[in-house]
């Protein structure tokens, strides 16, 4: 096709010629090289580990997921699950800069849900952060709840954007 030939053309001063043209940086600084595509080579990645206290919530908010979902009758547990770690880390383990006695304070960190299906972790780890009564999650997509399918940032304070398909 002529177009990817001129695309090519285009780009063929900038474009690596060969596995020795791609250099990578090592965690020490020293540039090496894959034989054929650069990837990291002899590199291990550094080990994160959750504590034993946000081991411990990461269970309850599963707990809470299940009894959401199950109340409700309807609900997508195996999503909430599947981001329940990195939930637990960002709104319990000090990473997301909030506050759920002001949830419009302006020098917040933003979280969007962007797969809004997978709301019950962030509403499960919302009220146990503060912002609402864990209770409250038993209303999970009951008519007049703030507490819907997905998130909607006019009837829940802390939800930052209104996502899912």
């Amino acid at each position: 096709w002529r177009g990817e030939h001129a695309l090519h053309e285009h780009y063929a001063e900038v474009l690596p010629t060969g596995p020795e043209e791609v250099p990578r940086l090592t965690v020490n600084g020293a540039a090496e090289s894959h034989p054929r595509y650069g990837d990291p080579v002899g590199v291990q990645e550094p080990e994160v580990t959750m504590s034993t206290e946000l081991k411990e919530q990461a269970r309850l908010l599963r707990k809470y997921i299940i009894e959401m979902t199950t109340e409700a009758g309807s609900g997508h547990p195996s999503s909430s699950f599947s981001c329940t770690e990195i939930v637990v880390a960002l709104y319990l383990g000090g990473i997301l800069k909030h506050d759920p006695r002001n949830p419009g304070w302006a020098e917040r960190d933003r979280f969007v849900m962007s797969k809004g299906h997978a709301c019950p972790a962030q509403y499960g780890a919302m009220a146990m952060a503060g912002y609402f009564p864990a209770e409250e999650l038993m209303s999970l997509r009951k008519l007049g709840s703030p507490l819907e399918g997905h998130p909607n940032l006019n009837r829940l304070p802390g939800i930052e954007a209104s996502t899912g398909s």
